[in-house]
């Protein structure tokens, strides 16, 4: 029965993360819309971000998530035009995903040596469209808005 006690605290800790790691709900923003144009896609590379769930995917879009080591990617794009994310509707793409990491949020890349960079945590691209003309947008940690959160559901 001791055994069976040790097994699953040890079980338990290998699942915790560490004591320093905090969840929170992420939220694409602070991209600045003129009339009749919309957010068509997006692709976000990240660095040491655990994504832990999808919370909600805008109508017609997809979205997809993951990581690989400290490597992470969140990407996501519409179906059609008419489902691109709007500026009367940019709360479609907040609180959308819960993610872990642990330290602070590295805001640029930090060069050690030639070919020694660590990413920043997050730097990407969005396009944005209105007819038929586009533009790509720049996303950096300035576009990712955190809330503190345990789960898809809410705040701490």
């Amino acid at each position: 029965m001791k055994i069976a006690a040790a097994l699953f605290g040890l079980m338990l800790l290998a699942s915790t993360p560490p004591a320093h790691s905090k969840t929170y709900l992420a939220s694409i923003g602070s991209i600045k819309l003129s009339p009749g144009e919309g957010i068509w896609s997006f692709k976000l590379k990240s660095w040491g971000v655990e994504y832990l769930a999808v919370c909600s995917i805008p109508s017609d879009w997809e979205i997809t998530a993951g990581s690989m080591g400290p490597g992470g990617r969140l990407e996501g794009s519409a179906g059609h035009g008419t489902s691109m994310v709007r500026a009367s509707d940019s709360k479609r793409l907040r609180d959308f995903v819960l993610i872990r990491f642990d330290g602070p949020v590295q805001k640029h890349d930090i060069v050690r040596g030639p070919g020694d960079v660590l990413p920043a945590t997050f730097k990407g691209v969005a396009t944005v469209e209105a007819g038929d003309r586009s533009r790509t947008v720049r996303l950096t940690f300035e576009n990712i808005r955190l809330t503190p959160a345990r789960n898809c559901l809410g705040s701490i």
